[in-house]
């Protein structure tokens, strides 16, 4: 399945690594949102200082410029909406200076969804 930028999928897999690939050091961050879009503390974000929640099921890593997020479904808090993930640029960089962004979420060695960023003309950093 192919996701676009802002979109969303349903998943049935419950063990999931949601992998951001980029062409650039970028600081990749998941949010637990509630009912009313929003995290409800620190605890609902994950990210590199703060690399897994309170009750495990998101948890943060790297591997060399990708950052790989682990998701148990099972584990999140039944109230959890969804799942959102960020990227934001280093310094005075821009997406389009990443030379590519994109996502994959797999389950197992199974790619289940890939997203692609278009990137051309994009001058936001997050």
């Amino acid at each position: 399945m192919n996701l676009t930028p802002g979109g969303n999928a349903p998943l049935i897999a419950q063990d999931l690594r949601v992998r951001v690939i980029s062409g650039g050091p970028v600081d990749a961050s998941a949010f637990r949102l509630f009912a009313d879009g929003k995290v409800r503390g620190d605890s609902d974000m994950v990210f590199y200082g703060q690399p897994r929640n309170e009750d495990g099921s998101i948890s943060f890593s790297t591997e060399g410029t990708n950052s790989v997020f682990t998701v148990d479904l099972s584990r999140l808090k039944p109230d959890v909406q969804k799942v959102a993930f960020t990227v934001t640029c280093d310094g005075s960089h821009t997406v389009s200076s990443l030379n590519h962004l994109s996502i994959q979420i797999e389950s197992g060695n199974t790619s289940l969804i890939s997203g692609q960023v278009e990137l051309s003309g994009r001058q936001e950093a997050a």
